[in-house]
């Protein structure tokens, strides 16, 4: 079995006061105490077992450093789209009721 780290979210990453399980290069972010346990407990299953759990989601998303930064990119560009569709309709609704 390859090792796994647990250590808790730095100053600035994602969930404060969070979990993150590291194992082989991977990282599944922002996990809560019982998430992080759950987790380790099922990387620690031979491999059969564990593609069965996660074919039935039981194992949280484990990410490359470039593919967390990559979702996370994503993610900002969907919420500024979101703000910026959310003003636009605020906007509209003040020039309607004008």
């Amino acid at each position: 079995m390859k090792p796994i780290t647990i250590r808790m979210a730095k100053p600035g990453e994602l969930g404060s006061d969070t979990f993150y399980v590291e194992q082989d290069g991977k990282v599944a972010v922002a996990l809560s105490w019982d998430e992080m346990i759950g987790q380790v407990a099922a990387l620690t299953l031979n491999k059969a077992v564990r593609e069965r759990i996660d074919r039935y989601g039981g194992l949280y998303r484990m990410q490359t450093p470039e593919e967390l930064s990559a979702e996370r990119e994503r993610l900002f560009k969907r919420r500024a789209e979101r703000e910026r569709e959310d003003e636009a309709a605020a906007l509209g609704d003040e020039q309607e009721g004008a």
